[in-house]
């Protein structure tokens, strides 16, 4: 091998070595934004989440560069809008989104009689909703053939309160990746966000206590899954980990009651809920062949 050709390839693996080692933003920096599709972050966020082809292709990354899984082969790491551009242009990743910052949703007043239950004078529940929903179960023949279980993204369910206590079971806190145990009371928000969605889902009918929730007398176990903090506010990953830990553990409902001003839908959020649907449509076609 002559000098000439020993002097370039030790140019070359020098170059290689060096951008082996500079920062991830640097190299990102000179990524050429004009043609890219991720648009620039219009509100606070809080990292990247990015979706890969594969979970092999996830742990490869991770790897190398760490990161937080979320599930659904979903990582979220540090990044900004030009490391944003250099992700989306990776072959094995298929969407960047911005960990930008959810909020809680206000109560909906409602309107209506009341049932028979002591305290429901004090909500807003819809009172006809529920008596509609009774007579029309009742005429024509529906009984539930297993207990249906709601997922409530949200500030965690107060589990000691008398008309959710039968109800209450196992969650999981998203945001602090610990288990929910089965009888506490999970709800760190300041207002008691999760407990009244919770309530409005779930409290026992006609059981002499509180109010009626849309369940009624219809088996119903409530899973709190906490994404929220103190102040009813959320990142998108914490989300994001939260719908895929409870399509994990047997939801066959979500609900979020929570939003953000966004230019555009969150493609990570998007994709997961996408995936909670793929999952409950599986489990429905299963049970119906069971029930058969």
């Amino acid at each position: 091998m002559n000098r000439k050709l020993t002097k370039a390839l030790c140019l070359m693996l020098s170059v290689i070595m060096l951008f082996g080692v500079i920062p991830m933003q640097a190299v990102a920096e000179a990524v050429d934004v004009a043609s890219s599709k991720v648009e620039y972050p219009t509100g606070d966020s809080d990292g990247l989440i990015l979706e890969f082809s594969s979970a092999g292709a996830l742990e490869v990354f991770r790897a190398v560069y760490g990161g937080r899984t979320l599930g659904g082969n979903m990582l979220l790491v540090d990044g900004s809008y030009a490391e944003a551009v250099r992700y989306e242009k990776m072959p094995n990743i298929e969407s960047v989104t911005y960990n930008y910052t959810l909020a809680a949703a206000g109560i909906a007043e409602d309107f209506g009689t009341m049932p028979a239950d002591p305290d429901m004078s004090k909500t807003k529940v819809s009172a006809p909703f529920l008596k509609f929903m009774g007579e029309v179960g009742d005429e024509a023949g529906l009984s539930s053939l297993y207990t249906v279980r709601v997922a409530v993204l949200d500030t965690g369910i107060d589990a000691t309160h008398e008309d959710l206590a039968n109800r209450v079971v196992t969650g999981y806190d998203a945001i602090n990746d610990e288990v929910i145990s089965k009888g506490v009371n999970s709800d760190v928000g300041a207002d008691g966000h999760g407990t009244k969605v919770a309530g409005l889902i779930g409290a026992e009918a006609d059981n002499g206590l509180g109010f009626s929730g849309m369940a009624g007398r219809f088996p119903v176990e409530l899973i709190p899954v906490r994404v929220l903090d103190e102040n009813g506010n959320g990142r998108i990953s914490d989300v994001v980990c939260g719908i895929y830990w409870a399509i994990d553990n047997g939801a066959d409902i979500l609900n979020m009651s929570f939003g953000a001003k966004t230019a555009y839908y969150p493609t990570a959020l998007a994709n997961a809920i996408r995936d909670a649907r793929r999952q409950a449509e599986c489990a429905g076609a299963l049970r119906g062949r069971k029930h058969r």
